[in-house]
């Protein structure tokens, strides 16, 4: 056995591309480390369990060349792990051994390998370049992991599942870390196909890890990843064509192709095949490719015609999401509702679930679908819904956006709820042309600069660049002057600050960098001045190291978040929750980048983060808070003495879609802004 060591003396074994560090005691790999990193960012969290397998007690750590053998046992299994460095590469091997006499199933519930990542954004300086994003991909024996810093400067992290097939992840959660879970991801724990082990035989897994340029989600074969399965899109109206293909570096005669068990024809050319599908009825569908012993899979999602899921959703809101009773300060608003009791939900001391915030888009939405198809008792619902935002929320004498419903609660100033009552205002004049609509757009947007410090932050949903558009046609010149003059002045802070990213709500997010290229290129729309694109192309790198491209329309190009769930679901839980409606912004920021100039792909990625996003919309009008993506979330406490009322140690199941309807609606607007081919202000 190796000399006993500690986290702060560990055994290291580095070249000149990789570093990576181990406990002599335990076999928990402590560090990895690019040794050109100005920064030497570990990408292991801190004092975490790095290679820990579910259920196994290690028994002994051996010295081997160029790193260590770690053995642990679960009964009758015993357990070898061989971790290896060479020429930049670092490989771990995970070898199970049956050693008894019956067969020993494993399953996602029983057996699973945790992967640390240092995925916190606490306060640390040089908070960009201290911590990692990861993004993980379980498709059989197409699997891979790769981590990107905040600060989009390469190389990432890539970690390729080189044997064994890896069918599922979950997140393992120690609640006690720190107080706030939007700073703490949680360790990634990859799960293994399910599986019986028979007596006398084995299995085994290889992640491999390098410190690469290229990330690992690049559709494209290479030497420790040999084959991929990927498509044009991964969500697709009814009717649409999507192209798929699959690609092998090995020789192969035949392939086994099925799309939710049907067979499907496809055109070979050497290692490579292609076909085309498309679905003339709505929902989820998985293709699945077997070929030479190896299995790999990837999911669709099929749409109703996006108007339709329009006319629905606000059907269902004025139906069924509208507080009625006359003299009650909610009277007219639009709540919560809950699938499984299929009734309203409200807490007016839980902000995340009163009658205002985000859920100002439930009105955006009907007031969008009025646009396409007028019905009188939806305008009957929505002039409801305006009574009682003027009554309860928006005062028009001084242009105030309250946090709540004041007269029933308190009133807090939040400045990211003003741009949502700049842009309900701003439908409510695309709808009925009342040029006091379209004055209180642009009195809530002078006053939320003036009340976030002249932009001190960047919200989400700021439309100057339009509300200054109709201002000049309405005549309204003076106050397009003003709203003018705030917006540029934005534009200029983010110039001025560069990186420097500050918000009232989270610490390190991909908006936090999307807002910035949006006023940017809200700046350069209004001016037509260059000097607004400048720092675009260095922004959108940081916010390309947030979303990867799986071959799964649920985190496909769709920002990782682990906490939204918690705040605006019923579940309760972090864990990460894609989609959700913050990763509909990206799509604004690319149509912002193409109406901007820089390339016709753009329009396309807008296209798709938006339709990946539609996923939530059921078709009977009802629309979820997000989706859980994990297998399952494990809230812990490593801290016998840390109390939490709010993280609260259980488990929570995934694969599903929560049962609020709450905060996903802004999803639904920007889908109908940006991909209707009629424009509405037109209609």
């Amino acid at each position: 056995m190796m000399n006993k060591g500690h986290f702060t003396d560990p055994v290291t074994f580095a070249d000149d591309r990789i570093l990576v560090a181990f406990d002599g005691e335990s076999g928990v790999t402590k560090t990895i480390c690019y040794p050109h990193d100005a920064y030497q960012m570990n990408w292991i969290l801190e004092n975490s369990d790095w290679g820990y397998v579910s259920g196994f007690e290690v028994k002994s750590v051996y010295a081997a060349d160029n790193g260590i053998d770690v053995c642990a046992v679960q009964n009758d299994i015993l357990l070898i792990v061989r971790k290896r460095i060479a020429n930049g590469i670092y490989s771990e091997q995970y070898v199970f051994s049956n050693q008894g006499n019956t067969a020993v199933p494993f399953s996602k519930e029983t057996l699973g390998i945790h992967f640390p990542y240092n995925c916190t954004f606490e306060n640390k300086t040089n908070l960009h370049d201290m911590s990692c994003v990861t993004h993980v991909w379980c498709g059989g024996d197409y699997a891979w992991m790769y981590s990107a810093k905040p600060s989009g400067v390469k190389p990432y992290l890539v970690c390729y599942i080189t044997e064994g097939m890896i069918s599922d992840y979950s997140i393992s959660y120690d609640v006690s870390r720190i107080s706030c879970g939007a700073s703490y991801r949680g360790a990634i724990v990859l799960h293994p196909g399910d599986v019986e082990l028979q007596p006398g035989t084995q299995m085994q897994y290889t992640f491999v890890f390098q410190f690469s340029d290229t990330a690992a989600d690049s559709g494209t074969p290479n030497p420790y990843c040999r084959m991929t399965l990927c498509a044009d899109r991964y969500s697709a109206f009814v009717g649409e064509s999507i192209c798929c293909r699959f690609q092998s570096l090995d020789p192969w005669q035949t392939a086994e192709i099925i799309c939710n068990s049907e067979p499907i024809h496809y055109v070979k050319d050497g290692t490579t095949a292609e076909w085309r599908l498309s679905f003339d009825t709505p929902g989820e569908r998985t293709v699945c490719v077997r070929v030479n012993g190896k299995t790999l899979w990837m999911k669709l999602n099929v749409l109703l015609p996006l108007e339709q899921h329009l006319i629905k959703r606000a059907q269902f809101i004025t139906q069924k999401q509208q507080y009625q009773e006359a003299g009650h300060d909610l009277d007219g608003a639009y709540l919560i509702y809950d699938r499984d009791t299929e009734c309203q939900y409200y807490d007016r001391e839980f902000g995340d679930h009163n009658a205002c915030r985000e859920r100002l888009a439930m009105g955006v939405v009907v007031a969008q679908a009025l646009q396409i198809q007028y019905d009188e008792n939806m305008m009957h619902s929505l002039r409801q819904h305006r009574c009682f935002i003027e009554r309860e929320v928006y005062d028009r004498t001084t242009s105030t956006v309250h946090d709540s419903e004041y007269r029933a609660y308190q009133r807090r100033t939040r400045a990211y709820n003003y741009p949502w009552m700049a842009v309900y205002y701003l439908e409510w004049y695309l709808l009925t042309r009342e040029r006091e609509c379209l004055q209180n757009a642009a009195n809530i947007m002078i006053a939320y600069y003036e009340i976030a410090g002249g932009g001190k932050q960047e919200s989400p949903c700021i439309r100057n660049h339009e509300i200054c558009q109709y201002l000049l046609e309405e005549g309204m010149e003076a106050l397009r002057e003003r709203l003018l003059q705030h917006t540029l002045a934005h534009a200029d802070r983010i110039i001025r600050d560069g990186s420097k990213c500050f918000s009232e709500e989270v610490r390190c997010t991909q908006f936090m960098f999307n807002g910035k290229v949006n006023i940017l290129c809200q700046a350069y729309i209004l001016t037509g001045d260059k000097q607004y694109l400048q720092f675009v192309s260095e922004f959108m790198r940081k916010s390309d190291a947030f979303s990867a491209k799986q071959p799964d329309y649920h985190v496909n190009r769709i920002a990782v978040r682990y906490w939204d769930l918690f705040w605006f679901g019923k579940m309760r839980t972090y864990g990460d929750s894609m989609p959700q409606w913050l990763s509909a912004l990206t799509a604004e920021t690319y149509h912002f980048l193409y109406e901007t100039g820089f390339g016709e792909t753009y329009r396309d990625s807008a296209e798709q983060v938006l339709k990946n996003n539609l996923c939530v919309f059921a078709s009977d009008g009802f629309a979820s808070a997000g989706y859980l993506v994990p297998y399952k979330v494990v809230q812990y406490t490593s801290d016998p003495t840390y109390k939490n009322s709010c993280l609260v140690p259980g488990i929570t199941y995934g694969h599903r879609y929560d049962s609020y309807a709450n905060d996903q609606d802004w999803t639904l607007y920007y889908a109908v802004k940006l991909l209707m081919k009629n424009d509405l202000s037109n209609r």
